[in-house]
Order: C-alpha cells, then structure tokens, then sequence
C-alpha cells in the first residue's frame, strides 16, 4: 500500500536522508540485462549442447563448430527473444512472480525451438542438424534461462526489501484535482508508488492534510525539498483552464533533475495514448523530462570514469611538472578549493592549480578575474590561457562530483553585470539538472572569461540548456575534440 499515514507526516520532509542512502533503479535498464542474459542463454545452451552430444556422445572430436550450427543459433536467438517478449515476461511488475516467469519463459523457449525446427523443414535444412543436438539444445538453455530468471527474481525481491522500486511522487495541487489524484494513486494494489507530500502556492485555500497525506507548504519549498534527489516525479494536479498557472509552475520547477508530468485523471482517462505517461493508474502528460536517466545515465557514467582515469594516467608527469612550476613561482599550496554550484543545486568543492598569489586569492568568487589581474601569478597566467588549470577536476570526475562534459560549475557569489548569477539570468538555475562539467558546449564556442555584460551571462546559459537538452555521447565526444583543439588558445581566459 502506498505510504499515507498522517503521523508520518514529519517524517516526509525527511524522506531524501534515507533514500540518498540507495542507488534507484533503471527498470528499462535492468530489462535490457534480462534480455542480454537471456541471449548467453540460448548462446551457451547451443554450444553446451554441441560439447555434450556432438563432441561428446557422437565422439565427434575432430569437427569443428560448423557455418550452419551458427546460424541456427542465430535464427534461435532471434525467434527466443520474440517469443519472450510477447509472453510478457519482459514486464518488469512481472518479474517479481518466479512461477510466471518460470513457466512463460519455458513455454516461449519450446515455441521458439518449434518455429526453428519447422523453418529448417521449410527450408529442406533439418538434415544438416542431429535431432539430439535440438534435443540437448532445448535442455540446457531451459536450465540457463531458469538460472536468470531465477537471478532477476532475487534481485527484484531484495530491492523491493530495501525500497528502492517505490517511485517517490511529489503532488502540486491541493484542490479538488489533487484530492483526485490521491485517492486514484491510494487504489494502487501495490507498494510502487510513495507519495512524499503536496504542495500548493494558494496559502489561504489549502487545507493541512488530505486523506492523510500532508499537504507540505509552497512551490518554492519544495523546490528545496527535490534539492535532495527523494523525489522521483512531480505530478500538478491543477484543472486544465489553468494554463498560465500551470506554465508558471513547471517553469518554476524546471531547475529539478526530475520528471515534472501534468495529470490528465480523470480528464484524460479517454484519450491516453503514446504521447502520454501512466502514474500508476493516473495519466498524465509529460511537461519535462529528466535528463540522462536509464541508458543515457550508465553510458555518461561510464564516459566520466573512463576518460578522467585514462586522462590522468596520461598526464601524470604533466601534473607533476605544473606542481613544481607553481611552487617554484609563488609560496602557497599547488591546489586552490573553491566551493561550487554542483548537481541539483547542491554545493561541491572543486579543484584548481592555484594561480594567484595565496594572499590575494578569492576562494568566493566574488570578484571575476579581468585581464591584467594583478593577482595572477605568472605561471598563472599561462595555465590560465592554456587551461591547464583545470586538469586537477579529473580528480573531482573520478569522485562523482563533476562530468568530462557539462555546464561548467560556478563560484557560489559568481556575479553578471554586477549581480549574482542566478538573480541575473532566468532559467540558470535549470543548468544544475545534470553534473557540472570541466569542458562545455559554451567553453568550445568561445563563452569564457569574464561575464561584464548581461549578453555574455544569458549566451553562456543558453548554450549550457541547448547541450542539456540535446546530450549524446557523440555530442559529448565532439566537445571533448573541440577543448583538445580549441582549449590552448583562448584569448578569453585570464
């Protein structure tokens, strides 16, 4: 059942310090495992069968794995993945029931050994292939495909125990629409969905609770309360003729690293189709989608992790030379601290080759460096123009705190045109949805150095939304060409 009880209620605000302590789960990610899973299956189960009768019991020793077994396997692969899949045990709610999966995934295997025997009758081939090796083939990929069945269930169960399939839901909307959506998400049958609280900027209207689910307080608070990643979908539940309400309200909420989806219950119980979500029972339409979730996320996790420890490997005598040069220069520590925006807002300290003098450096941010900055040591200047000063950051990638690529992390105090950043420039807040980068899509277009005018601000953050909303990794790849190329030479940087 879904987490409602009203003396809970103090503990809703709190939610994220013990979901920050689990990992979530991709559910089509982990699909994908399943398949691939199953595809070693049916592969090994081929070749253990050709081991065990053709090599073993036909004492076949001398014969080799001939053109014709693998294409069997390949055509069995292929026909087991369909009949798999139209089963319906690639649904992850399915997963979970070991009997189901146990005996569909069997009866799709025998249908799809079936097809591939009547294909090579079709195809006047069956006399290609010993009636055992099919025989053997069927037995000992139903074993294999039992094991990773059996292997998913486990998982699915343990993170189940541990909580980490419950989607957290934040409503917006504390009227009739949103009493609506809570009874519709309390019919659940299942554990799936949490609702964390509502929210409402109506202060006067809203009542304290409903059905027992708190209603939190306003749109700015919890904009702070996603801040601590517990928070997996925003639903508003306002009456459709409330558009500019509801544009005012997902632009507002934009800035959160989450799914912002407008709920269409009852109203769109009608007409759900591919455009729209499904909240459990609920429809809704998608306003903003979270950025690198799923495959997105593990292939720029991978990319960040591979690329920074290779790099540093690299560069470790460059390292070492840039370190004797600045202490040679100027008295002080090689690495300069500085604390910065990172992901969702939150605060990380990052890391620099330190190139000012240690006396007159400025840990805030506050004052940008200008050109001829008479803070600027010499070595300074040069690792500033050649941005070797950043090289130390692979070390904060490796931590988990910035990416290769990304919006470029900014001072806490970081002023344009004479006031705070994100006072100055609308949308900057939406920048921090994903990690913080060393290089970025407004670094290699030349979007550098001091930002004296609100054109230079507004350029740079419209640069950083256009690479968030357009990210690949071929995108990513082309940045990091276009830094090697273009980084050793900006006449921006001072």
């Amino acid at each position: 059942m879904l987490t409602t009880n009203a003396q809970d209620a103090a503990t809703f605000t709190s939610a994220g310090q013990s979901r920050s302590a689990r990992l979530p789960v991709s559910r089509v990610v982990f699909l994908d495992f399943v398949r691939l899973a199953d595809i070693l299956a049916v592969s090994l189960g081929a070749v253990a069968a050709y081991v065990i009768y053709v090599v073993g019991i036909q004492e076949a020793a001398l014969r080799i794995w001939e053109p014709e077994f693998s294409a069997a396997t390949l055509v069995g692969i292929f026909v087991a993945v369909v009949s798999l899949n139209l089963s319906g045990t690639y649904r992850f709610d399915r997963l979970g029931s070991l009997p189901f999966q146990v005996s569909r995934a069997s009866i799709a295997w025998a249908i799809a050994l079936a097809i591939l025997l009547l294909l090579a009758f079709m195809t006047k081939t069956s006399a290609l292939f010993s009636r055992g090796w099919f025989v053997v083939w069927f037995a000992t990929t139903s074993g294999l495909i039992f094991v990773v069945r059996y292997a998913a269930y486990q998982r699915v169960q343990q993170w189940q125990r541990e909580g980490r399939l419950q989607t957290t839901v934040a409503i917006v909307g504390s009227g009739e629409e949103g009493a609506r959506l809570v009874r519709s998400l309390r019919a659940m049958p299942t554990d799936d969905i949490r609702i964390s609280g509502i929210y409402d900027d109506r202060e006067s209207r809203r009542p304290t609770a409903i059905d027992g689910i708190p209603v939190l307080g306003t749109v700015s608070e919890l904009i702070e309360a996603g801040k601590d990643d517990s928070i997996d979908r925003i639903l508003i539940a306002l009456p459709l003729a409330a558009e500019q309400r509801i544009k005012h309200i997902s632009h507002s909420l934009q800035q959160l690293p989450t799914d912002i989806e407008l709920s269409l219950d009852v109203a769109g119980r009608g007409f759900l189709h591919s455009g729209l979500v499904q909240v459990g029972t609920a429809p809704a339409l998608r306003l903003v989608r979270k950025p690198l979730s799923d495959w997105h996320a593990v292939l720029k996790a991978v990319e960040d992790k591979a690329v920074s420890a290779l790099i540093l490997v690299t560069i470790m005598p460059v390292l070492a030379a840039i370190a004797t040069a600045i202490k040679l220069d100027s008295p002080g520590p090689v690495l300069f601290r500085q604390r910065r925006f990172g992901f969702n807002n939150r605060e990380i300290v990052v890391y620099k080759f330190r190139t000012m003098f240690q006396d007159l450096g400025d840990p805030s941010g506050a004052k940008q460096t200008v050109r001829n900055d008479p803070r600027v040591t010499r070595v300074g200047r040069f690792l500033r123009r050649s941005n070797l000063d950043e090289l130390p950051q692979f070390i904060n990638v490796l931590q988990g705190r910035l990416s290769v690529v990304g919006p470029r992390p900014h001072a806490l105090t970081m002023r344009a045109a004479d006031k705070l950043y994100h006072e100055a420039v609308d949308d900057y807040a939406v920048r921090h949805r994903v990690k913080p980068g060393i290089t970025g899509w407004a670094q290699v277009n030349g979007l550098r150095g001091e930002t004296d005018t609100m054109e230079k601000a507004t350029n740079r953050v419209r640069y950083d939304l256009y690479y968030i909303d357009n990210w690949s990794l071929f995108f990513d790849i082309k940045i990091i060409f276009l830094t090697v190329l273009r980084g050793f030479r900006d006449p921006n940087a001072y």
